[in-house]
């Protein structure tokens, strides 16, 4: 049986960050991928929807639970007593839901989550990366930014500083966690129970974050690092210089990173059939389309920031004076 969703969503904290990111905000990407999470049985959203009406249709077509939260005044939100006393009256009441999924950066519902996780609830926290507070993180089971949940990671992401280290720290993390499991004796560890591990050490960890849909591929990109085997059509993992018995000799992970029957521990092979596959039109995010815009423009030596800035100053133009010509 499969993991029963309840979600519940700091609209107004989100939105306000989205705008303030000039990001064109849709739901469907996030409801995508919380329903591979399992199956969602409560959907809702809190915030004063007279300020946040162009939002209503997709919400609804999302199918999630608007909740009207009238505000008191401008920048104040007053959401968060609304959606922790829901969330803890599903919690006591409906025992059959096991994971809840709090969708804000607000550090506010820090304790919420650390009560939910006291009665026994599986906590998935998302939030935008930069804005959200490290103690809300923490408290979590696990934390997914909600760029990597979006999509939005464009062309200027792929290479940034921050994502490069994002992926040497996961690395980090998935040989640390081995470890953990080499020292109990406990090589090859199969791979849903290593990334436990790798949650328990790091809640923020997630193949998301670092650009994958699956630990699984994310795994099988890793092999540099790790040494794959199968038992029941499912992944065991281990440390490059395992020694393994005759039950695994004859058992590495059947995928392309594989030569004659053997583990390898480099991917060449992932990269040039990928290159092979034709390419899959894919619809980009507003931010995507902004990152081609300006590097035709030969503006590529701006960062990103720059240019949503000088983005956010030509949309603030046209709408204060709307079918005028501007320089």
């Amino acid at each position: 049986m499969s993991n029963q969703l309840a979600i519940f969503m700091d609209f107004e904290n989100i939105a306000l960050w989205a705008e303030q990111e000039f990001l064109d905000f849709e739901l469907t990407p996030l409801m995508s991928y919380l329903q591979q999470r399992g199956s969602v049985a409560i959907m809702r959203a809190y915030g004063d929807w007279s300020r946040f009406s162009r939002y209503r249709e997709d919400l609804m077509n999302n199918a999630v639970d608007l909740l009207q939260v009238f505000s008191v005044r401008a920048g104040k939100n007053r959401a968060d007593i609304r959606m922790a006393l829901d969330a803890l009256e599903i919690a006591i009441q409906r025992h059959q839901i096991d994971t809840f999924v709090i969708i804000s950066g607000d550090s506010d519902f820090g304790p919420l989550v650390t009560k939910l996780r006291e009665y026994g609830k599986y906590t998935l926290g998302i939030g935008p990366r930069d804005v959200t507070h490290p103690l809300l993180v923490r408290a979590c089971d696990e934390f997914v930014y909600i760029e990597a949940a979006l999509g939005e990671f464009g062309v200027d992401d792929a290479l940034s500083e921050t994502a490069a280290a994002d992926q040497e720290a996961a690395r980090q993390l998935l040989l640390k966690a081995l470890r953990v499991h080499e020292q109990r004796d406990d090589l090859p560890v199969l791979a849903a129970k290593l990334k436990q591990t790798m949650l328990l050490l790091e809640p923020t960890f997630n193949e998301v974050n670092i650009g994958h849909t699956q630990f699984k591929e994310w795994l099988e990109r890793s092999t540099d690092l790790v040494t794959l085997y199968a038992r029941e059509n499912q992944i065991y993992v281990a440390l490059p210089d395992f020694e393994p018995g005759p039950e695994w000799e004859a058992r590495p992970w059947p995928s392309s990173s594989h030569a004659n029957g053997q583990a390898i521990r480099t991917a060449p092979a992932l990269a040039s059939a990928a290159a092979a596959e034709p390419a899959v039109p894919v619809k980009l995010s507003l931010r995507q389309q902004y990152n081609q815009i300006f590097t035709r423009l030969k503006m590529t030596s701006v960062d990103f920031a720059t240019r949503r800035d000088v983005l956010r100053d030509i949309y603030r133009e046209l709408r204060e004076r709307p079918g005028e010509r501007t320089t």
